[in-house]
């Protein structure tokens, strides 16, 4: 192999390992970070959506026709569903004959068709990750003399990764399992040892099967007669599951073991594709225990270890003692930030010009929020975030449905700041890079450098040895200076935002009316936490900074901020959303993070 073939297999391969950092990581922004759908999730949603629709559960045919239109739109841009003696267009438009603008115009004949058709696609591709795996190695092991082909490829890699790690996730892995594994199986990556790592990850991730484990809970609880209590946990004592597994050879696995009398062991049975989820899952059924417990014994103290064991039965020598989190990564805390948010918070309490239902609703917002960081269990995150959405948007002086002003408002507000957003991610890229050092225009503390090609050539030009930021910098630049493909890129992201939020809405649903949800919430809870954010702190902004009206009377709410949003748009839209004007957009700091 020639050195500049070697050198673009090592960019890939670099590019494979940061893409899945980025992929799994819940600090990375949305944009970047894997999609709460894959095709075949989008397959299993669309199907039990026309289910729930039958079943009356869903009211809404708008539901039915976003999430339809999303599947299409997937189906449409992929070329590794299998679809065996189903024709690809004939589905295509079996889903377009699915009439949504009308109740009455939704035929059960038609709906039959899809779900069968949607039946037979899920069974036939239940290895599609495996497809997505040949194609990833394909990608990583061709050779590339054309640099345009190059560079597609690179593009492909990335959506390919993408598509896989929503694939896994929703096959039921932990996002955490995922990015440990890459951590620590690809971080001393050099030019020779790629390969043999990359088919270990072929290994692990090809075969999607459920493991046995045992994860044993430790409890204390000051009342005797809970710890008699069968609650439905594994029945074998745990001295006995330790003798089994020979778990004593390892010390700190020994250490656990040796409890207090006022502790008791839960032991929970779980299957799992690893341990990590395991936890999750165990903790799901163990939660059930604890609600009972308190609910007979209203006065007791429970205080669960940090620790857990994780027993693995099949590979017993791989069990170990994790320490399970029910926080989220990526959450961080910026002191400053926060001395400025009660300091702004308070400047628009003292406002006089201001109506106190803003105030009341930020505030009640924040609690929300704090109430959301602190739960356990993540649908009490994922409703303490909805609920301060619906804080923002409800207005029942208006003949609107407060999920209809959820998704014109906030789409408003985050399409407005889409373009700056990004731009300013790969701000803070390049600022932790050394490959700052190359860049002429280079400014810590002022972006406007990113609004110039000269930089991106100069980025593109660093060659392989910042291969994650030449990737970015080399899209950006095909979108940031075409008006056209700008216009895309933004409308774009206000659908899949619209999507999101219907998705969002559903899963609300799904947990309060039928007391649980059909999805995989962490990643999704993310989005919704990063959006609550996101709108607080633009208010917050824009509710510092108002004076008063022309009609002193008149007091300034939240009608007015979203009319702010809505002007900024259109004024956007009329730019074509030009760089300069997109980064001069105020209001655009976290200040919840």
């Amino acid at each position: 192999m020639e050195q500049a073939d070697f050198n673009k297999n090592f960019t890939l391969e670099s590019l494979f390992i940061g893409f899945f950092e980025e992929l799994t990581n819940n600090s990375t922004i949305d944009s970047y970070r894997a999609k709460s759908s894959s095709i075949r999730s989008s397959l299993k949603e669309l199907y039990q959506i026309l289910s729930d629709w039958r079943a009356k559960k869903i009211k809404s045919p708008d539901t039915v026709a976003i999430i339809r239109d999303e599947l299409y739109d997937l189906i449409t841009g992929d070329s590794h569903l299998k679809y065996g003696k189903v024709h690809k267009q004939m589905f295509q438009e079996l889903l377009t004959s699915l009439r949504c603008d009308n109740p009455a115009n939704m035929k059960l004949d038609v709906i039959q068709d899809i779900e069968y058709n949607i039946y037979y696609l899920i069974t036939l591709n239940k290895d599609f990750h495996v497809t997505l795996i040949n194609d990833i190695e394909s990608i990583l092991l061709d050779t590339y003399s054309d640099e345009h082909i190059f560079i597609e490829a690179q593009r492909r890699l990335n959506k390919t990764c993408n598509m896989l790690v929503s694939e896994l996730l929703n096959s039921g892995y932990s996002r955490k399992f995922i990015i440990k594994y890459i951590k620590s199986q690809f971080n001393m990556t050099n030019k020779n040892n790629f390969r043999t790592r990359w088919n270990n990850f072929k290994y692990i991730f090809s075969f999607e099967r459920d493991t046995e484990y045992i994860v044993v809970f430790r409890l204390y609880i000051n009342i005797d007669a809970v710890l008699k209590t069968d609650f439905g946990q594994l029945k074998e004592d745990i001295v006995n599951v330790s003798e089994k597994y020979n778990l004593d050879k390892n010390k700190r696995i020994k250490q656990f073991l040796n409890k207090n009398p006022l502790e008791s062991f839960l032991p929970i049975e779980i299957k799992a594709l690893d341990h990590f989820q395991a936890v999750t899952n165990a903790r799901n059924e163990l939660t059930i225990i604890l609600d009972i417990i308190h609910l007979i014994y209203p006065h007791s103290i429970q205080t669960l270890n940090a620790h857990v064991l994780v027993v693995n039965t099949e590979l017993p020598d791989e069990s170990q003692i994790i320490v399970p989190s029910t926080q989220i990564d990526g959450i961080s805390v910026n002191p400053e930030n926060y001395i400025e948010l009660i300091s702004k918070l308070v400047k628009i309490k003292q406002n006089t010009h201001i109506s106190d239902e803003v105030t009341d609703k930020l505030y009640s917002c924040v609690k929300h929020l704090r109430l959301a960081n602190e739960a356990d269990e993540m649908e009490q995150k994922f409703l303490n975030c909805w609920i301060g959405l619906e804080n923002i948007f409800a207005n029942y002086s208006l003949d609107s449905s407060t999920f209809r002003r959820i998704k014109e408002n906030l789409v408003n507000a985050h399409v407005v700041s889409y373009v700056k957003r990004n731009i300013y991610n790969l701000h803070k890229t390049i600022s932790k890079s050394k490959i700052n050092k190359t860049l002429s225009l280079f400014n810590k503390d002022d972006i406007q450098y990113l609004t110039q090609i000269q930089t991106y050539n100069e980025i593109i030009s660093s060659g392989s040895e910042y291969p994650l930021i030449v990737f970015r910098a080399q899209y950006l630049k095909s979108i940031l200076f075409n008006g056209k493909k700008r216009i895309e890129y933004v409308g774009k992201h206000e659908k899949n935002l619209e999507r999101h939020l219907v998705r969002m809405y559903r899963i609300r649903n799904e947990i309060v009316h039928d007391a649980k949800s059909s999805y995989q919430l962490e990643g999704i809870y993310t989005n919704l936490r990063y959006y609550l954010t996101f709108i607080l702190s633009k208010c917050v902004e824009f509710f510092s900074d108002c004076h008063h009206k022309p009609v002193i009377q008149d007091k300034i709410g939240f009608e007015d901020f979203f009319s702010y949003q809505r002007s900024i748009l259109k004024s956007l839209k009329k730019e074509e959303y030009d760089v300069t004007k997109c980064i001069s957009v105020p209001h655009s700091v976290n200040l919840f993070s």
